[in-house]
């Protein structure tokens, strides 16, 4: 199973975070090529519905992933997966 994690990009992103994510899912991880991330941890369901609210909240992240706990890798969605994300 999957974790996904949010990175903000910008100040406005990072309080909408914090008001629809659980506070205690902050947290500084490491990435590929060895460099920390301040990403906020988030389920598969969250993960979906930031992604379609990106345009009406103004919303500025990358999505991560991890695999039991590792390191975590950027996640970027399949051209299917793009297509449902958009039609819901």
């Amino acid at each position: 199973m999957h974790k996904y994690f949010l990175e903000p990009l910008d100040a406005h992103t990072n309080e909408v975070f914090a008001r629809m994510l659980d506070a205690s899912g902050a947290c500084l991880h490491k990435a590929e090529h060895g460099k920390y991330k301040n990403v906020w941890e988030c389920s598969l369901g969250e993960r979906d519905s930031l992604i379609r609210s990106i345009q009406r909240l103004q919303l500025s992240f990358k999505v991560w992933r991890s695999f039991k706990g590792g390191t975590i890798v950027r996640w970027r969605p399949t051209k299917n997966l793009r297509l449902v994300l958009t039609v819901r």
